[in-house]
């Protein structure tokens, strides 16, 4: 591993203080430096010795090769440099399965190449501080190692025995260069959240390179199940019971063999049946995790109160130019407006009554309190048109109702028609709290003072986003989207069926002609940590904050709740669970029905039977022992009761004995899944956001109708 870098100067000169600090036994990653190593403050490993050397000694004067005489006064010549590589034995590679370990025993090979006869010393130590003995396999209290081993041709090779664990535990693999023997130049690679990757990194400027193996004592689990309703905590009522399918438990990283699988389920009730619309293939398959949405933010170009979304009337003027922004309505206002709403507000119009030259005093046709409020916006002339001028009082003087002052002096002549225009019409305003002092259901306060009329009609438009921040976009890609059903997506204030999507904002120039072209303005990616550091974790991503742009924008009663995201087929299910898996084989197969003749039937359509369960009318057919077999099998076209035995009319004439088994088909109360599945790689880590056991789910929606 690295560490500190030095150069081929022929002198060293005396580090800063600042370069001496702190030493540590332990990184960020929790790994412990062996003894007589320490770690940095950059997070690289440097022996005792070395430290003493650079930060605690004097210069010393390193002669690389032995000066060359010279003539008096003749230049100085350059050192001849002397070619130390090729007598330089170097270990080159060390190659093991660094991946997690399962629970169980296992064991692993290793090959450590370099120069032949190149010289190293092998310690693999435990999180409880045990070292593994390569003689006895096993690891004990005291120290011991691979000891100034020789690599010979075809390099040096050994396994290590990893024993089974009921807890987490941690491998740290010390790979030494002894006397003569250096490793490769030092490749640094760093984590996303800038630590070091001392498994990818390669090589070491040091006498010392480090691994780290990580074993869990909780294994993986992959677990099939059908689910027909997407939304978290929902169940089919139509269903009673599932066969949840559970795979042998397995290490991370691990590859399972292909195995078989049969997935029973079955209605719940005596009188429905399934009738089977599809045979299933991988697309019918989704993976979800569930995420905890927070707040939204606004993308470029992006109209967030796309549509009004109700409308109510003010009921008692608000003079503005104050701090009151409490407003009460005609109606309850938890049925006309939500938090976060922007609020807009219809114009007055009035005529003036007399020409003003000068001054900013108008006199108006009618009472200024019915048509205006302070801050409206005055408009009627160029000169207002383009210019900001607004209602500044209301009866100035106190001595006349139909006169008002403007917040500058404009000339208007007699006559002019003028239009008050609210300040939310022009200053974003949005609902704040509803019923604020909880002594009002049909009060509401707004984000600033804005003035109304008593009796005017304000619009409520519900802010909605299509990007919103999560708790974290490990797991999400692309193609992925809300798993809710639209029947009760509204009801938990999600727009169903939205995608997660990169966005674009765009204008259509030359609309419907040959030169009809479309502009990008704005564009931003579906996923984005925006520079946010994520978690690593026993060298494995956990926790990425981030953001997730959605197809169709989502209400702002979106905000804080948690919520399924995922998709169907092999690559969401790849991107949710981190399962590489071929699912084959696919079919579903009903349970036939069953049966008997309870009378004898003579020329006659209806037949008595011991049970009608299951039986869709008009596509359950019959078919069994006494059946006319020159015709096609008949088909049920009632029953006479929904349950239990009863009766089944067919739509022909039949001629049958007591006691005949009967077999139904086109309808079945219990249905079967079968296939294979086979692990191609699993997860190498599971984020702490999503659970260890992950499910993979059937939509029965598209394979089965319940009737």
């Amino acid at each position: 591993m690295s560490y500190h870098n030095r150069g081929s100067s022929s002198t060293s000169s005396t580090p800063s203080t600042t370069s001496t600090a702190r030493q540590n036994t332990t990184n960020v990653q929790a790994q412990v430096a062996p003894p007589g190593f320490h770690y940095m403050p950059d997070g690289t490993l440097m022996s005792d010795a070395q430290h003493a050397a650079l930060y605690n000694a004097p210069p010393v004067v390193t002669v690389a090769t032995p000066v060359v005489p010279v003539a008096p006064l003749a230049p100085l010549a350059p050192p001849p440099v002397v070619n130390t590589i090729a007598t330089t034995k170097v270990i080159k590679n060390f190659n093991i399965n660094l991946s997690n370990l399962p629970a169980v025993r296992s064991v692993r090979n290793f090959v450590i190449n370099g120069n032949q006869g190149a010289m190293f010393s092998l310690e693999i130590k435990n999180e409880d501080n045990y070292y593994y003995n390569f003689n006895t396999k096993l690891f004990q209290v005291s120290r011991s190692r691979l000891d100034k081993k020789i690599i010979t041709a075809g390099g040096y090779k050994n396994s290590i025995s990893f024993p089974a664990v009921t807890d987490d535990d941690q491998y740290d693999i010390y790979l030494y260069s002894e006397s003569g023997t250096t490793h490769n130049s030092y490749e640094e690679v760093r984590f996303a959240d800038g630590t070091i990757d001392i498994n990818l990194s390669k090589g070491s400027n040091s006498y010392l390179m480090q691994k780290v193996i990580h074993q869990y004592a909780t294994d993986l689990q992959l677990k099939l199940d059908v689910n027909q309703i997407l939304y978290v905590d929902q169940t089919n009522p139509n269903i009673s019971s599932s066969s949840e399918i559970t795979f042998s438990t397995h290490g991370r990283g691990a590859i399972k063999p292909s195995l078989s699988f049969s997935l029973p389920f079955s209605v719940s009730s005596l009188s429905k049946s399934f009738q089977i619309t599809k045979q299933p293939n991988i697309n019918d398959i989704f993976a979800y995790n569930r995420f905890i949405i927070s707040d939204p933010e606004a993308l470029p170009g992006e109209d967030i109160y796309p549509a009004i979304s109700n409308t109510d009337t003010v009921n008692g003027a608000i003079v503005g130019g104050g701090s009151v922004i409490k407003v009460v309505m005609d109606a309850n206002v938890a049925d006309k407006l939500v938090v976060g709403d922007k609020i807009t507000a219809a114009v007055a119009t009035d005529t003036v009554n007399g020409a003003v030259s000068s001054g900013v005093k108008v006199v108006m046709d009618n009472n200024v309190a019915g048509k205006m409020a302070i801050g409206d916006r005055i408009t009627g002339t160029t000169f207002l048109t383009s210019n900001l001028v607004t209602v500044a009082a209301l009866n100035p003087d106190g001595d006349n109702v139909k006169e008002f002052s403007m917040s500058e002096a404009v000339a208007l002549g007699d006559g002019i028609t003028l239009t008050f225009s609210p300040k939310c019409n022009r200053s974003l305003t949005t609902v704040a709290v509803l019923n604020p002092d909880d002594d009002n259901v049909k009060e509401f306060s707004m984000s600033q003072n804005v003035g109304f009329v008593d009796g005017v009609t304000l619009s409520l438009s519900n802010q909605k986003n299509k990007r919103w921040a999560l708790n974290t976009v490990v797991g999400l890609s692309a193609g992925q989207s809300i798993l809710i059903d639209e029947a009760i997506a509204v009801d938990n204030n999600t727009v169903a069926n939205s995608l997660i999507s990169n966005y674009q904002d765009t204008i259509t120039l030359f609309e419907g002609t040959e030169q009809e072209q479309t502009i990008i303005k704005n564009k931003a990616k579906a996923i984005d940590a925006k520079g946010q550091k994520p978690t690593i974790t026993k060298g494995e991503l956990d926790i990425q904050l981030g953001s997730v742009i959605f197809s169709k924008q989502q209400p702002l009663l979106f905000k804080s709740g948690t919520y399924n995201i995922g998709g169907f087929g092999n690559n969401n299910i790849n991107a949710a669970t981190g399962y590489s898996l071929s699912i084959t084989n696919l079919a579903i197969i009903p349970t036939p029905i069953t049966v008997t003749t309870t009378a004898t039937v003579h020329d006659s359509a209806v037949i008595p039977v011991t049970s009608v369960n299951g039986v869709i009318d008009n596509i359950t057919t019959v078919s069994g022992l006494g059946i006319n077999p020159g015709l096609a099998n008949p088909t049920i076209v009632s029953r006479s009761v929904t349950s239990g035995a009863g009766n089944i009319t067919l739509d022909n004439i039949q001629n049958l004995e007591k006691g005949v088994v009967l077999t139904l088909a086109g309808s079945s109360q219990t249905v079967t899944i079968t296939g294979d599945i086979e692990i191609s790689t699993a997860p190498t880590s599971q984020p702490a956001a999503h659970n260890v056991a992950r499910t993979l789910y059937f939509d029965l929606d598209k394979l089965v109708a319940i009737l």
